[in-house]
């Protein structure tokens, strides 16, 4: 079994420091005084001693959480997945109960069913003596979480990871802060928060009267107090605004230690109605996002596709659109046979084309899941003078996904993906254009070709190219979406899409 130890307690265990002869020497399990009592023995009290309330509150809020499997079991995953170790098959979450003597049983089957079964074990409440005093009476390391995986073949035998949930301490730091920037906002913001609390607590309401045989109604306005019912409706919206997460321990930490909590659930959901809150409190949170982005930009890149992809989600959840880097593809599935057009054969090989960034190891991509236009396009660009290569662009949100973002009509934030990234040799340099075979059937084409458009304006000056292509009138035309008067005249454009390719700022594709 490897060891490797991260984290505070393991961290001490590992180093020199735990043969120290004063550090050894003051081990309350060796003296038999507790270190404080021992430095106040010897006359030097320690009155600054002594460990954080919140930090206790964190420890028992851990203890609490990893005896839940899904929460242990991303930890045990993340861990593994950080060592670039293969996903086990299954998790184990076992309890040592800070006995030395359980710990080493538990490590025993840990790596057993590493070994045999390819299985992870996450243990907490882990007790490990000092390396050279285990035959000592001495306190044991007693880090937060140890796990033990398989080592990937063919290498035998398992890893063991040592851990404090600092993490876990990092997170709740953020939403600590959180609650100190609302707060005050509660302060600076106080006239509209009143306003917004009065509305809360009076539940209007409109009676309607009407008697038989006549048509007429009376119409009457009544205002109630608010009840639980209320509340709840009122309080569920602010935690579409700020996160369950964070709405829920704003709420706590309002309350305190108030028994009636009815005065806060009301305070957190007014602050979800100022808008002047809800958009410094999204500015305050994608800063801190950001900043937590670009400090693991480095160990992001590192990790799978698959694993880079969640962090993409994580920032997907920001109120406005976040610009990220293109990650390189890694795996692409393409078919090599198609249906036969002509109906004679139930399958035929597809077209293929060289140049592709992912083509096979003959330099050949298969090309039969293009439509004609497409096909067309991609015929047309690699044939020219300095191409290079070329990229499917995929059509759904990932890391390898070049995606534009825009707003629907209704002001939802939506995403279009273009087809094709194309490279070219210009001046010297790789310069990569946008060329996107447009189609006009679809509802929401002119929206999104205004999309293309703003963002050519916006990061334009990145790319050779930004170009739209559809074919009108039989014929195959462009909008070069980087001329300001072409991006003028789609921003201006009330008809189809299809009628846009014929006006003058559509030129002939070739």
């Amino acid at each position: 079994m490897s060891v490797a130890l991260g984290g505070g307690t393991s961290a001490v265990a590992a180093s020199t420091h735990a043969a120290c002869a004063r550090f050894r020497g003051t081990d309350p399990m060796i003296t038999g005084r507790a270190r404080r009592t021992l430095a106040a023995h010897l006359g030097k009290p320690d009155r600054g001693a002594g460990i954080p309330e919140a930090r206790w509150m964190r420890a028992m809020v851990f203890e609490r959480l990893v005896r839940d499997e899904r929460f242990a079991s991303q930890i045990a995953t993340r861990s593994v997945g950080e060592l670039g170790l293969d996903r086990p098959e299954s998790v184990v979450i076992r309890d040592a109960r800070t006995d030395v003597t359980t710990m080493a049983a538990e490590l025993l089957a840990a790596h057993d069913r590493a070994v045999e079964h390819s299985a992870a074990t996450l243990i907490h409440r882990a007790a490990v003596p000092f390396p050279g005093f285990e035959d000592a009476a001495a306190t044991a390391v007693l880090p937060d979480f140890i796990v033990v995986a398989p080592k990937v073949a063919p290498d035998t035998g398992s890893w063991l990871v040592a851990g404090d949930a600092k993490d876990y301490e990092r997170v709740r730091s953020r939403i600590e802060e959180m609650h100190a920037v609302l707060d005050g906002y509660a302060v600076r913001f106080k006239g509209k928060l009143d306003d917004a609390v009065t509305e809360i607590w009076n539940v209007h309401g409109q009676s309607l009267v009407g008697s038989r045989g006549t048509t007429k109604i009376t119409y009457d306005d009544f205002v109630e107090r608010a009840d639980d019912r209320a509340i709840g409706v009122a309080f569920d919206f602010a935690k579409k605004v700020f996160g369950g997460e964070l709405a829920t321990s704003y709420l706590k930490h309002h309350a305190g230690d108030a028994d009636d909590l009815r005065d806060s659930y009301v305070t957190t959901a007014t602050l979800a109605t100022v808008k002047e809150i809800r958009e410094r409190l999204d500015g305050e949170a994608n800063q801190a996002a950001a900043q937590l982005f670009d400090h693991h930009r480095v160990a992001i890149r590192g990790l799978s596709d698959e694993r880079q992809q969640i962090y993409e989600d994580i920032r997907a959840l920001a109120a406005d659109p976040q610009l990220t880097a293109l990650r390189r593809p890694r795996t692409r599935v393409e078919g090599f046979a198609v249906a036969d057009p002509d109906g004679l054969l139930e399958q035929v090989e597809a077209p293929v084309v060289r140049k592709h960034l992912m083509s096979d190891a003959a330099g050949d991509f298969p090309i039969g899941s293009l439509n004609v236009w497409e096909q067309e396009v991609v015929g047309t660009e690699i044939a020219r003078v300095d191409s290079l290569a070329w990229y499917r662009n995929p059509s759904r949100p990932a890391v390898d996904s070049l995606g534009v973002v825009y707003r629907d009509d209704v002001g939802n934030w939506r995403s279009m993906h273009p087809d094709f990234l194309f490279f070219n040799e210009v001046g010297g340099e790789v310069k990569a254009s946008i060329v996107d075979p447009h189609g006009h059937h679809l509802a929401d084409s002119v929206v999104k070709l205004r999309a293309l458009a703003d963002f050519a304006h916006e990061f334009g000056d990145r790319f050779h190219r930004i170009e739209a292509v559809a074919k009108a009138g039989g014929k195959m035309k462009v909008l070069d979406l980087k001329d300001r008067d072409t991006r003028s005249v789609i921003r201006a454009w009330e008809g189809s899409v299809e009628g846009l390719y014929s006006e003058p700022a559509a030129r002939t594709y070739v």
